[in-house]
């Protein structure tokens, strides 16, 4: 049954969603792992801006250091997959078709739909690319973002983006980060929402002791 977490902002969100998963997640055996799981948890976020304070513990539960994470945005922000197999900047800017050799800059065709028909539902970026990571005889590793959609309401932008799978402890932040960067670059003027959907939300197993450790006190303060 799917879970619907609401916060503020994404400090805020951050806590309640990892807290969420602590609380209400199952166990379950993967190819490679095991993870304690919600499925199709939703997260919204009312206020999609940059943070001006990181949580205090991401280092402690093995999350990217503020430095990290410019570093981390510099991919978003660029076409080069930086010696990668891919990168989230690579398939928003550099979209490539394997068979004819094209690319095709979705960030450029948002911002463009956008200008000209700012009530669209049109404005949607993919991020898998079933001609590059499907494969079916091995544990590949195809992106976790998939798919998101930017429609303007109210003078608000509204963001919705769907993970397939999603660690909550070590990507789940850079990740809303990362979102609230390109939704700046998309809509710079205004209020920017995000609603996030992860169809598996977890936490490994090799990291569950540790978040316990440190996320569980601020039960308090963020249980949903």
């Amino acid at each position: 049954m799917p879970l619907l977490i609401k916060a503020r902002n994404i400090y805020e969100g951050w806590f309640r969603a990892v807290i969420a998963i602590l609380d209400y997640g199952s166990w379950v055996a993967k190819e490679d792992s095991k993870i304690l799981e919600v499925e199709d948890l939703v997260l919204h976020i009312d206020d999609l801006s940059k943070p001006s304070k990181h949580p205090e513990i991401l280092d402690k539960v093995g999350c990217l250091s503020p430095s990290q994470l410019d570093v981390y945005i510099k991919q978003f922000l660029s076409p080069d997959k930086m010696g990668f197999t891919y990168t989230y900047g690579e398939r928003l800017r550099a979209y490539s078709c394997p068979n004819c050799g094209s690319t095709f800059d979705q960030m450029s065709f948002i911002k463009e739909k956008l200008a000209r028909f700012p009530n669209t539902n049109q404005a949607v970026v993919a991020l898998y690319n079933p001609l590059r990571d499907s494969d079916s005889t091995r544990h590949n590793d195809p992106p976790c973002w998939n798919w998101a959609q930017f429609r303007v309401r109210n003078n608000e932008l509204h963001v919705t983006a769907v993970f397939r799978s999603h660690d909550y402890v070590k990507a789940l932040y850079p990740n809303l980060y990362a979102l609230a960067t390109i939704a700046e670059e998309v809509y710079p003027k205004g209020l920017r929402k995000l609603t996030l959907l992860s169809s598996s939300a977890h936490i490994y197993e090799a990291d569950y002791k540790n978040v316990e450790k440190h996320v569980g006190p601020f039960r308090l303060l963020y249980r949903v």
